[in-house]
C-alpha cells in the first residue's frame, strides 16, 4: 500500500534534492521507452495518436473556458492568449522535468481562483483613485500592479515548492483521510 510506502520512505535516510535525484535514476533507464515507445509501431502510434488527441481536446477546452473566465473576472488583465500560452509552457516544462511524458495534474481551475482573488487583493491594497481619468488609465494601473502582485506570489510559491522538494518533505506527509483502508 501507499500509506506503507510513504513510512518506509519518511524513515530512509535523504540528503538534499534526493528525492528529485532518487526520480531521475529511477526513471533514467525508461526515458527512451518512455518518450519513443508510444511510436514504436504503427497500432502504439494509432492508439496512442487518438489518446493524445483525447487530451489535447480535453485540456484545450476547459483551459480555454477557464481563460475567459480569468479575463472576464480581472478586467483583461490576464488574457485567454497569456492564459494559454502560459499552460502550455508549464505543461511542456512539467512533462520534461516531471520525468514523465505525460504528467496531468489539471490545476487550471484552482489558478483561475487563484488569479481573481490576486486581482481582488490587489484591488483591495492598492486602489487606485477613482478621480484618475481616463478611465483606461485606472485599468492599467491596476493591471500593473496585479501583474508584479502576481509575480511575487509565484515566485514565492516556486521557491516554497522547491524548498519542499529539495528537503523532501512530502516523505513526512501521512495521510489522515481513508476509505475503505486505502489513504486518500
Amino acid at each position: 500500500h501507499h500509506y506503507d510506502n510513504a513510512r518506509a520512505l519518511a524513515r530512509k535516510d535523504s540528503c538534499i534534492c534526493g528525492g528529485v535525484t532518487d526520480d531521475y535514476t529511477r526513471r533514467a533507464k525508461h526515458w527512451r521507452s518512455d518518450w519513443l515507445g508510444p511510436f514504436a509501431s504503427w497500432q502504439d502510434a494509432r492508439v496512442n495518436g487518438s489518446g493524445g488527441v483525447f487530451y489535447f481536446g480535453a485540456m484545450w477546452f476547459s483551459v480555454v473556458s477557464l481563460a475567459e473566465v480569468a479575463r472576464e473576472d480581472t478586467a483583461s488583465a490576464v488574457g485567454v492568449k497569456e492564459f494559454l500560452l502560459l499552460t502550455a509552457a508549464a505543461g511542456v516544462l512539467q512533462s520534461v522535468a516531471g520525468v514523465q511524458p505525460l504528467l496531468v495534474l489539471r490545476p487550471t481551475g484552482p489558478v483561475v481562483l487563484m488569479l481573481v482573488q490576486l486581482f481582488e487583493l490587489t484591488k483591495l491594497f492598492w486602489p487606485v483613485e477613482e478621480t484618475l481619468e481616463p478611465a483606461e488609465l485606472r485599468v492599467q494601473l491596476t493591471t500593473q500592479r496585479f501583474l508584479q502582485f502576481t509575480a511575487v506570489v509565484g515566485a514565492f510559491v516556486g521557491l516554497f515548492m522547491a524548498v519542499i522538494a529539495s528537503f523532501e518533505l512530502s516523505r513526512w506527509y501521512e495521510p489522515t483521510h481513508v476509505a475503505n483502508g486505502i489513504p486518500l
